[in-house]
């Protein structure tokens, strides 16, 4: 009997905004700032032009009089531009969180009948459908309920500061934005999460956001605390939009190069800051880790004082904090990056990811999360074992370093059918990736960078990766389908280093695809290289015998085929993988 009461549709927020009417409104403010521009500059041009034809000494002056007038004319322009892309990014982000409530009012549907189903002990369910897996689910789908309230909230916000502090060069604003309730707009509590890439006012932004991190990388740390307690917006605004990652990599790098050559700023920043420093892509990964392990130490503390009974974040910390393991290990593992939500997200190293020679992002799949962060380290421990034992073997020098990343909200078994998580995921992958990028270019540096992707993490890595983003391989095993990729020419990674494989008793992966649709990256059709994972013959080169594997979750098994297979993959050395 499940004991945990079940959502319903009557707990998910209305959403009754006009998203239409937002984006009239947006396309109203664009083209009213196009004529305004317009009509001020014909206005100077023929007042202007009058010198042409009528020319007294001592005049000029009164000719160029419309000069301030088109200069206010222009930052008024600018404002209205501003506030029509703020608009139209809400009246994107409701259209968005609207189909998302939809698709959540499906979810809860379908739970409430597989609950009965269930109970009823219906011999036409899959018998993975128990008292349990339907508690985990509602657990999960009541946290997506809550989150979708506080998205809307964040984006109301985003909207509203955008909008009340849009200003001309000048100092020519808007009017506060106290009259948005004639949109639909009502303010909400919460920090802001959704905004416009291409605001006109993004890139000053980003110049003042590094401008006061350089200034900050000066002082102490005491003298950083007193400064943001009378700079309370700065944190909200590097939150909302960072700086670019180049540009604070090479800050970071200025500043001290590794942790052995750690400027006092940079310890300062560290000690005063953590939560800004270990969530900022560019930063070196030494100072994440330092930043990410204080803010790990201080959010379980919390957890501990709440006394529940049931704490699924605490354990998920606690986990966390398990698979960084003690510091005594031969390879350091580092918390790249540490994400504190209702479900925390995280990504540790196995190896130094600053100065690896050879790095690889392993991409979880479906019902990975940060209270299994245990295994997915052990994941990539035995990669980074298989992987030093080949560079040994075949004489490739540099280290190595392999990333457990559980970077994004992976689904479960109602969600697994749809692209929703994996396109969130893939955007967070692309930013995970182009911080890492940064960090080296800053070094100096050009590691070989491969991405292995586990089932669902398949789907979300094959978006990420239509973006060029430095990676020069891309390895996919037990994959639950591909979504809208439909081959290797579509990536962003040389289509000789795209490697696929399924072994034959992995039916859960096509289960995937099927319930979903998807298609599948193992077909002739896709183009990838088909690796070996079966294991039933022997290694070509050692000549021993491959451990054969049995399953959806086996794929890095010690011994195995796949494992040797995605170990070469990772070391730039495809040429030599056995043939599925």
């Amino acid at each position: 009997m499940v004991n945990v009461r079940l959502p319903h549709s009557s707990d998910l927020p209305e959403l009754d905004i006009d998203a239409t009417g937002l984006e009239e409104a947006a396309d109203w403010l664009s083209r009213s700032a196009r004529d305004f521009t317009d009509r001020a500059g014909d206005m100077d041009s023929h007042w202007s032009g009058l010198s042409g034809v009528f020319t007294v000494n001592g005049t000029d002056r009164i000719y160029s009089a419309f000069t301030p007038g088109v200069e206010v004319a222009e930052d008024y322009s600018q404002a209205m531009r501003s506030a029509a892309s703020a608009l139209g990014t809400f009246a994107i982000a409701v259209a968005l969180l609207k189909a998302q409530r939809d698709e959540l009012d499906n979810e809860i549907s379908a739970l409430r009948m597989i609950a009965v189903a269930v109970e009823a002990q219906d011999p036409d369910y899959p018998s993975f459908y128990s008292d349990a897996s339907v508690e985990t689910m509602a657990w999960d789908l009541k946290g997506r309920v809550a989150d979708l309230s506080d998205r809307f909230g964040y984006a109301e916000d985003a909207c509203i500061l955008a909008l009340g502090t849009i200003t001309g060069g000048t100092g020519h604003g808007l009017p506060s934005p106290g009259s948005l309730g004639q949109l639909g707009i009502v303010p909400a509590t919460g920090m802001p999460i959704w905004h416009s890439q291409t605001d006109l006012f993004a890139s000053s932004t980003s110049d003042r956001a590094l401008n006061s991190l350089t200034y900050l990388g000066t002082l102490t740390s005491a003298q950083v605390t007193r400064w943001l307690a009378s700079h309370p917006e700065f944190l909200e605004a590097m939150d909302d939009m960072p700086p670019d990652a180049g540009e604070v990599a090479a800050w970071w790098h200025a500043l001290g190069s590794s942790a052995e050559s750690a400027s006092d700023g940079q310890l300062a920043l560290i000690a005063a800051v953590p939560s800004l420093v270990g969530s900022l892509e560019g930063v070196a990964y030494w100072g994440r880790d330092k930043a990410n392990r204080l803010r790990l130490t201080e959010a379980i503390e919390i957890e501990r004082k709440r006394l529940a009974m049931y704490n699924p974040r605490l354990e998920a910390l606690e986990n966390i904090v398990d698979a960084l393991g003690p510091n005594e290990q031969i390879s350091p593992r580092l918390l790249a990056s540490l994400e504190l939500g209702d479900r925390p997200l995280a990504a540790i190293t196995v190896g130094d990811l600053d100065r690896a020679a050879h790095v690889n992002y392993q991409v979880s799949g479906m019902f990975s999360g940060t209270d299994k962060m245990t295994d997915a380290v052990a994941d990539a421990a035995a990669l980074y074992q298989a992987e030093m034992i080949w560079a040994d073997a075949l004489g490739i020098d540099g280290e190595i370093a392999t990333v457990a990343w559980i970077g994004y909200d992976s689904p479960d078994l109602l969600s697994v059918r749809h692209a929703e998580s994996a396109t969130l995921g893939a955007a967070k992958l692309e930013q995970a990736l182009g911080g890492f990028g940064a960090v080296t270019d800053a070094r100096g540096t050009d590691p070989f960078l491969s991405v292995h992707a586990h089932s669902y993490g398949t789907t979300t890595a094959l978006i990420a990766l239509q973006q060029p983003l430095g990676v020069d391989a891309l390895a996919m095993y037990g994959s639950a389908g591909s979504e809208g990729v439909r081959s290797v020419e579509q990536l962003e990674v040389d289509r000789e280093q795209v490697y696929v494989s399924t072994t034959s008793p992995d039916g859960l992966a096509a289960f995937g695809r099927l319930i979903s649709g998807r298609g599948d990256p193992d077909s002739d059709r896709f183009g990838a290289v088909d690796f070996g994972s079966d294991g039933d013959s022997i290694d070509p080169v050692t000549g021993q015998a491959f451990v054969p594997i049995s399953g959806h979750t086996e794929y890095l098994t010690e011994g195995s085929e796949s494992l040797r297979n995605l170990a070469l993959i990772g070391l730039g050395r495809g040429d030599l993988v056995t043939k599925g």
